[in-house]
């Protein structure tokens, strides 16, 4: 079991120091501004510790509702930036096709269907 950092309706962080990941989970939530979307990622993430360059983050996104607008996708951009500015690797989530292609037009960091794939690749490079 690991240590919650953040617990709030948007989502749920929760560091696992024995795999080195921080899990990031999304709850459902009804669409929330992107500026308040960014602002709880950024109370998840805390702030950066050496320690956490070797590890993964993981973002289950499944729950998100669906949303892919460009004050959206500017704010996550931000997120996503400083999440692997903080972090060696960034694993993200998705539930389906749309998730994946929009996941994968944000950025470069490895995109799974399932949060049990995500930490096996987590463990393997730790």
């Amino acid at each position: 079991m690991g240590w919650i950092r953040c617990d709030n309706e948007i989502l749920e962080a929760v560091e696992l120091a024995e795999d080195r990941v921080l899990l990031i989970t999304r709850r459902h939530t009804d669409a929330v501004s992107p500026e308040r979307l960014a602002a709880a990622f950024f109370e998840a993430l805390g702030e950066p510790l050496p320690e956490h360059r070797d590890w993964t983050v993981v973002v289950d996104s499944r729950l998100a509702p669906p949303r892919n607008d460009a004050r959206l996708e500017a704010q996550l951009q931000r997120v996503r930036a400083r999440m692997l500015s903080q972090f060696g690797h960034m694993i993200v989530v998705v539930a389906s096709a749309a998730g994946r292609l929009q996941a994968r037009r944000l950025g470069r960091e490895t995109i799974v269907g399932d949060v049990v794939e995500a930490m096996q690749l987590a463990r393997a490079r730790g």
